[in-house]
């Protein structure tokens, strides 16, 4: 059982960071596009 509760555990970390790690880099191209102007 608790095996399972651990799984789940790291997919929504890494779900998390995952997320993180993409807006995070559509922020930075978005203040290119600002920059760029």
């Amino acid at each position: 059982m608790i095996i399972v509760f651990f799984i789940h555990l790291f997919l929504f970390v890494t779900f998390i960071c995952f997320r993180f790690l993409y807006c995070k880099r559509k922020g930075k191209e978005a203040l290119k596009e600002v920059n760029r102007e």
